[in-house]
């Protein structure tokens, strides 16, 4: 089988619930703390210019 065109590659992308000592932007990089865990919350749609978009709402919980 042979493949003709191109690939593209991007991050996930996700919605992160913040507390009000952070601020997160686009195409930020964002590492997990060491001690906490990504938990997906929900989802967010939005429409962009090709259509509607879905991506995870994520949150870091702190392990016990």
């Amino acid at each position: 089988m042979q493949y003709t065109g191109s690939i593209y590659y991007t991050d996930p992308v996700v919605l992160i619930v913040a507390d009000q000592k952070n601020t997160f932007y686009d195409d930020q990089i964002v590492k997990c703390p060491k001690d906490s865990k990504v938990m997906q919350v929900g989802t967010y749609q939005y429409q962009t210019k090709m259509g509607w978009k879905t991506v995870p709402i994520v949150r870091f919980v702190k392990q016990q």
